[in-house]
């Protein structure tokens, strides 16, 4: 939920940012549904996203720190 909400608001003030973060747009959007759609969340996908993309994430956002 965190990235996601600061990734939200990094598209409004620096978009370009986003350009370095893949898939930057869903993870906005896993957040929207966390948020407001939590009674239909699908468990196991955020698992995944967890065990998958949180690294490549990471990694993302350390280089964009550089």
């Amino acid at each position: 939920m965190i990235m996601g909400e600061a990734l939200a608001r990094i598209r409004v003030s620096e978009e370009v940012v986003l350009e370095g973060v893949t898939d930057a747009h869903k993870i906005i959007g896993m957040r929207n549904v966390l948020i407001h759609g939590y009674d239909s969340v699908d468990v196991s996908r955020i698992q995944d996203a967890i065990e998958r993309s949180l690294p490549k994430l990471i990694q993302e956002i350390e280089r964009q720190l550089e």
